[in-house]
């Protein structure tokens, strides 16, 4: 009798765990299945074929590139170029933007969120890259139940040097912004929110598979989706290189007519061993002066 009831006692204690478990194992699952599902989306052949014909304008340009006159200028100068005759291959330009460190400078707000030490301890363990997994591992509950944290939490969010600029001139050009984030909604539309209507009335955010979503799915799945939108506007990457490998295989294979990302990272490295186009930057400043070569050059090269 008292053993029966010891154990009784002790299985009582972990039945919150359990339930706190199960909850885990279901979000894992619903981050797992969206990932597959929109995987099976860009594998579809139809799809598969769209993608292949835009990288072979990317490549045809290329072809055009390594025949252009003036290889005399710097290696600045002649990735301006190559970009150029990249954009002139399609009908207009698409611009897909990270904003955790790239958009914005700081990640400190990681310790607003509920369960900050799991957030902290996983990272450090498995790298920055797990963000979504850990998303969607801890913080579900509290998105549904705690909105006003992670409107807080994106309040709070400093836009790097540059970027309001960036919207201004992007928005003039007629170019739409996609911020591509690994974060809820709820995060990215209360940053957002921060910058004047009339200069983010030309943004979209796509951070994962609905509205008030943290099944965030993997960047390279996000801009080949994106690719898939409007396949006739070229494609460009801004990223930190942090949380941002998936986007590099979609960078190798051609997806993107070039991609700008912050010095310093390993992600850099890996971009150098593609062979695609890239620009390094450290403000939206640099950003800004380098596209608008882009776009004089690309206008230069189509008259």
């Amino acid at each position: 009798m008292w053993m029966a009831a010891m154990v009784a006692e002790s299985a009582d204690e972990y039945v919150p765990a359990l339930r706190y478990l199960e909850g885990i194992m279901t979000q894992v699952n619903v981050y797992d299945t969206g990932l597959k599902e929109a995987r099976d989306i860009v594998g579809k052949p139809e799809n598969s074929e769209i993608l292949k014909v835009v990288k072979e304008k990317n490549l045809e340009a290329d072809r055009q590139f390594a025949k252009l006159e003036g290889k005399q200028k710097n290696p600045t100068e002649q990735m301006i170029d190559r970009v150029a005759m990249r954009l002139a291959k399609f009908d207009g330009i698409q611009i897909s933007a990270d904003l955790d460190k790239t958009l914005t400078i700081s990640d400190k707000y990681l310790n607003l969120l509920p369960h900050a030490r799991q957030f902290e301890n996983f990272m450090d363990k498995h790298g920055r890259e797990v963000l979504p997994f850990v998303m969607a591992r801890y913080a579900r509950e509290a998105l549904i139940f705690h909105k006003s944290v992670y409107e807080k939490v994106g309040s709070t969010l400093e836009f790097r040097p540059g970027v309001e600029d960036f919207f201004q001139l992007t928005k003039d050009q007629g170019i739409p912004v996609s911020v591509t984030s690994a974060n809820f909604r709820v995060i990215v539309s209360s940053c957002l929110d921060n910058l004047p209507a009339e200069k983010r009335d030309h943004l979209i955010y796509i951070t994962g598979l609905s509205t008030n979503d943290i099944t965030a799915i993997d960047k390279e799945i996000v801009i080949a989706r994106r690719v898939l939108i409007n396949p006739d506007k070229a494609n460009i990457l801004c990223v930190d290189g942090l949380s941002d490998q998936g986007c590099l295989q979609g960078v190798a294979d051609g997806i993107s007519a070039c991609i700008f990302v912050l010095p310093g990272t390993k992600f850099v490295e890996e971009v150098k061993k593609t062979g695609q186009p890239y620009f390094e930057f450290s403000d939206f400043h640099e950003v800004n002066n380098i596209f608008k070569q882009i776009l004089i050059r690309k206008e230069q090269l189509q008259s």
